[in-house]
């Protein structure tokens, strides 16, 4: 089926799509359909894009073991994350949610400085930010965050 000359719609499996970005070194690989897509395709959208993450106990938005240096902001976008399985801590300016039921969801607009942390194996949720825009993304230095959730971050993993 096509419409205006272009597939009118594409289909797949969330974790197979973002297994083979990963083996083919994609970057944000977790993030399948958006702005980064390549031009031309369905999943290339302004409007919305979407990730899909599958994370073990411990794999965080940081990557560099410093939980107060991963803290970021969106200019404009928006933030709808849903809970598949499994349990996800997200650190906001002045307090934690912890995501622990299939079907928990949250939402934050732009402004809204957070992480995450994935608090057991298993764990698999989908992010969906609105709308898709290149370089939307603010990275607060360390010596901005609002909190420090160093010690939060080791509780939670005792």
């Amino acid at each position: 089926m096509s419409c205006c000359g272009k597939p009118a719609f594409f289909t797949g499996n969330a974790a197979e799509i973002v297994a083979k970005q990963i083996m083919d070194k994609a970057k944000g690989p977790n993030w399948f359909i958006g702005n980064f897509m390549p031009d031309g395709s369905l999943q290339h959208r302004t409007d919305f894009e979407t990730a899909y993450t599958e994370a073990n106990r411990g794999f965080s938005k940081w990557g560099n073991g410093n939980p107060n240096a991963s803290w970021v902001d969106y200019k404009t976008v928006s933030t709808f994350s849903f809970l598949v399985s499994g349990r996800l801590a997200v650190f906001l300016p002045r307090q934690t949610v912890i995501m622990d039921r299939q079907s928990d969801v949250i939402f934050y607009g732009p402004g809204v400085w957070h992480t995450w942390l994935a608090l057991e194996d298993g764990t698999r949720w989908f992010s969906f930010r609105l709308p898709s825009v290149k370089g939307d993304a603010v990275p607060i230095p360390e010596s901005e965050a609002p909190r420090d959730i160093g010690e939060e971050v080791r509780r939670l993993l005792a």
